[in-house]
């Protein structure tokens, strides 16, 4: 069983080169427990320029009656880079099935003082940028370096790890409660300026990674009640415009705005 956020979900799969793959690449991943949901993956016809798989049912915990059949076709140029799609879209499916659902957005991730923040932004925007100025840092974790996991709870929001392309060196499966969320832009100046509500949760649904359900035998898009979680994060969490330059140095700027902000409020 893997977990990522609060989702846990099951794969079973007979293709013993992908669950070999799994275990030796995402072993943080693993869980032991009751998932939410079953998947059954096989996977066939491999090479190293064009790997195919069929997604042959999806199972919710405890409905294995039901069988939804799924044919998937992916050209990818390697086998690890295949794995890994099917992964992320077993992960998307997985999200939209739990209840309430986690959310998975385009962001680079940071725990820094036992808090996370996060870097969305398109792409080249910095978000990996980010992640490389501040791996060496002792007193910092890196979450991700584009997408990130985000759970809902009582207190607030929480960011986690989810699992990373295989050559991204950091794969911990971690989290910590969200402080702010930040979009990008390389700058020649570090500074930072306050979103409005309607602006943050305007870019949030531009970095929105969709759950996927299973409907008449092909892959949809299941947004409506993680959208209504998407709008409660533009809410409750502060959310910035970010310009910085291409140096640890830009963090500075940071802590002091986000102090001076929460004293306001």
């Amino acid at each position: 069983m893997l977990q990522v956020a609060d989702t846990r979900f099951a794969i079973k799969c007979g293709n013993s080169s992908f669950t070999r793959w799994l275990a030796e690449i995402y072993p943080d991943f693993l869980s032991p427990g009751e998932p939410q949901l079953w998947l059954n993956l096989s996977l066939d016809n491999f090479s190293q320029t064009r790997s195919s798989g069929q997604l042959l049912s999806i199972e919710a915990s405890g409905n294995h009656d039901k069988r939804i059949e799924l044919r998937l076709n992916v050209a990818c140029q390697n086998l690890a880079d295949f794995f890994w799609s099917a992964l992320h879209l077993c992960l998307r499916c997985a999200i939209a099935a739990k209840q309430p659902p986690d959310l998975l957005l385009h962001s680079a991730g940071i725990i820094r003082g036992g808090t996370a923040y996060l870097f969305s932004g398109a792409s080249g925007s910095g978000k990996s940028t980010v992640c490389e100025l501040f791996t060496n840092e002792s007193s910092c974790t890196i979450l991700h370096d584009d997408i990130v996991a985000i759970s809902q709870k009582e207190g607030g929001f929480h960011a986690w790890s989810t699992p990373p392309k295989e050559e991204v060196p950091v794969r911990l499966n971690i989290g910590a409660p969200l402080q702010a969320v930040f979009f990008l832009k390389q700058d020649q100046n570090n500074y930072v300026t306050k979103l409005s509500g309607r602006e943050a949760a305007r870019l949030l649904a531009l970095n929105f990674i969709p759950p996927m359900v299973v409907k008449e035998g092909s892959l949809g898009i299941a947004p409506t009640e993680s959208l209504g979680i998407l709008f409660a994060l533009a809410e409750r969490i502060p959310c910035y415009e970010l310009h910085f330059r291409r140096e640890s140095h830009f963090w500075e700027c940071i802590p002091q705005f986000v102090e001076k902000e929460s004293v306001a409020s």
